[in-house]
């Protein structure tokens, strides 16, 4: 009717009062602290805290500029934060090489990793690797291999920084492959940092070999001439 208010204000209308702002302020603050909560309780925050733990390269732009193979190492090599001490090799390795194992590799990836899965699958077309990201492992190309695929962000025996090629916390880079083999008892290892061509790879695996005896030579050598 004309002269009066509408009984309900329609929007746009009144500006609402001091009491209806105060509770709506409380719901949302409320609701807030629910979604905090809940991300806590449902572990939301640890999982973007795993996926901020290692940094995807080439999906950041990153070129890590790593120098490629030069040697196996029996210990942490030179420039890493443990340099000359002994690593302390991790079950699943020492299990690889019982389980008759010559050669080792273990893959490490990440969630949403895009040159993870390009190499996964580059070495997935040869035959090196076989199945999914996760929970995959060595193809039919290698009788000789183990492989293991391992999530970095959800890599319970802390493997990524026991076989990472210089153990510093800014070089925290995905994907990360390492390659060991054994020779007695002492475990040779390597790490590339960042995507690595599949048919690397294949070499470095087909190469062990020659790599392995040459060193048991010079070994058995050294013990020769220190009798």
């Amino acid at each position: 009717m004309i002269g009066k208010k509408d009984p309900i204000p329609k929007f746009g209308g009144k500006p609402l009062s001091a009491i209806a702002t105060l509770a709506i302020m409380v719901i949302m603050l409320a609701a807030g602290t629910g979604a905090l909560v809940w991300g806590y309780l449902d572990e939301g925050y640890e999982e973007v805290e795993k996926l901020a733990s290692v940094k995807c390269l080439g999906c950041l732009g990153l070129d890590p500029r790593i120098d490629g193979f030069s040697e196996f190492w029996d210990v942490y090599p030179e420039g890493h934060d443990k340099e000359g001490q002994a690593v302390k090799h991790k079950p699943t390795v020492k299990n690889a090489f019982k389980e008759e194992a010559s050669v080792v590799i273990l893959f490490f990836w990440g969630p949403g990793c895009v040159p993870c899965a390009e190499q996964w699958e580059e070495m997935s077309a040869m035959n090196i690797s076989s199945g999914h990201e996760e929970g995959g492992r060595e193809g039919d190309a290698y009788p000789e291999l183990g492989l293991y695929s391992i999530d970095a962000t959800n890599d319970k025996e802390d493997l990524y920084w026991t076989y990472h090629f210089n153990g510093k916390k800014e070089y925290n880079g995905i994907p990360m492959t390492v390659f060991l083999f054994q020779i007695g008892d002492d475990i040779w290892w390597w790490s590339h940092y960042g995507k690595m061509d599949a048919k690397e790879v294949a070499e470095m695996i087909e190469n062990i070999p020659e790599i392995r005896e040459h060193l048991k030579l010079s070994s058995d050598y050294h013990d020769i001439s220190h009798a």
